[in-house]
């Protein structure tokens, strides 16, 4: 395909399910990835996926954090 791709936001949950919670390697992600939309996503497609996710939380987990740390008992 030519011109700039656009992935749904049920694979990229997909991608960070297998990567984060069940810890598969990136390889055998790529490779399940590929057998259901017959593309090779890259390395760096995959792990952009992690980095927004990693963004769109990282204030989140900082006031978790806070919250957390002004407990009396933690």
């Amino acid at each position: 395909m030519t011109g700039p791709l656009q992935y749904g936001n049920g694979l990229k949950a997909y991608v960070i399910n297998l990567l984060i919670a069940q810890i598969v390697v990136m390889n055998r992600v790529q490779k399940l990835v590929e057998s259901m939309i017959m593309t090779t996503l890259s390395e760096a497609t995959l792990l952009k996926f992690v980095l927004r996710l990693h963004q769109a939380l990282e204030s989140w987990e900082t006031q978790a954090a806070q919250h957390l740390l002004q407990g009396e008992i933690i």
